[in-house]
């Protein structure tokens, strides 16, 4: 296998995390707009409330309904404790969210690279292997059970 291949090999594996992390990153921005909105109905929110926040994710397919189920199971009856609960779900999540962004930025600046690599060979430059990235590993859903 040439550097080439090797190269390019890399910059389609960071092309593809690139992509990944876009996509978790979007589901995180989705559902930290979800909280936000079952936040700020502060005591007034209700178990209804939730729930038609969640389909909504699994009518887009974002969610699946048994993921679905599995998260409303833990949710609160109402009142102060459901409100309580949102808010600690919002914390969590924007924990998430700015992990998330760190983990896409990084793999923004690795696809850079192999991208740089490639055109350096085009241009004639001595052919240097790209180390292999520290990319981030996949996040989980954050809807499934172990992260709900």
């Amino acid at each position: 296998m040439s550097i080439q291949d090797v190269v390019a090999r890399q910059h389609q594996q960071n092309v593809a995390q690139v992509q990944r992390s876009g996509q978790q990153l979007g589901m995180s921005t989705d559902i930290l707009g979800a909280l936000d909105k079952l936040t700020r109905l502060g005591a007034n929110v209700t178990r209804n409330d939730v729930m038609e926040s969640i389909m909504q994710f699994v009518e887009a397919g974002k969610v699946s309904p048994k993921q679905a189920a599995i998260f409303m199971g833990q949710v609160p009856m109402q009142g102060p404790a459901l409100a309580e609960w949102i808010k600690a779900k919002e914390a969590a999540f924007v924990q998430q969210h700015q992990k998330l962004t760190q983990a896409h930025a990084q793999a923004n600046k690795n696809m850079g690279v192999t991208a740089l690599h490639s055109l350096a060979m085009m241009m004639g430059a001595p052919a240097q292997v790209p180390q292999d990235n520290a990319l981030a590993a996949p996040t989980p859903n954050p809807m499934s059970p172990q992260n709900a």
